[in-house]
This record gives structure tokens, C-alpha cells and sequence, in this order.
């Protein structure tokens, strides 16, 4: 099915349970496991911005497209590293005015 809600990743089951519970799909509490799930195409990643080099780089290496919340990064170095590891998925900047 496209565009559908596969998977929900929140450190707090709780939160993930509500999501799924809201929205449908699969609650995890471990980035990697959902990045394992065969049905995850792509992700969004919505967490701190200290997190994000580090999701961002495993979601790619786990072949996932990417929707990035911004800030995007700290600085120029995780910007150029996310960007660097994201050479082979769609990566994109979520930007709200």
C-alpha cells in the first residue's frame, strides 16, 4: 500500500503506542529495528538536532529515503556528513513557513 504509516519510533513505548494507536502501523522503541522493518520505505526524522547525523546516516546505510525536520544540523560538518551519507536516498529538509 502507498503512502501509508508503517512505524512508529519514540524511546517511550507509551508515546509510540498512542501513535499507532491513532494512526495505525507498529510501535518500536529502537531506531534500528525500525529501520529493519521490510515495509519502511522512508522515514521522517523529527527528533533533537543532536540526533540527527547519527539517524540520518542509518536510515540511509538502511537504504530508507529521508524527510528531515529542520534545524537540519548543528553545523557545516554534520551538514556535509548527512549529506555524504544520504548519496543514494532521496534526502529532503522539512521547511514550514
Amino acid at each position: 500500500e502507498h503512502g501509508c504509516v508503517v512505524a512508529w519510533m519514540d524511546p517511550n513505548r507509551e508515546a509510540a503506542e498512542r501513535a499507532v494507536a491513532e494512526y495505525g502501523g507498529e510501535a518500536f522503541t529502537d531506531y534500528a529495528a525500525m529501520l529493519a522493518h521490510p515495509d519502511v520505505d522512508a522515514v521522517i526524522i523529527a527528533s533533537p538536532i543532536w540526533m540527527h547525523v547519527e539517524q540520518a546516516t542509518l536510515a540511509a546505510q538502511a537504504g530508507k529515503h529521508i524527510l528531515c525536520e529542520k534545524p537540519f544540523a548543528r553545523n557545516l560538518r554534520e551538514c556535509r556528513a548527512i549529506m555524504e551519507a544520504c548519496k543514494d536516498v532521496t534526502l529532503m529538509v522539512a521547511f514550514m513557513k
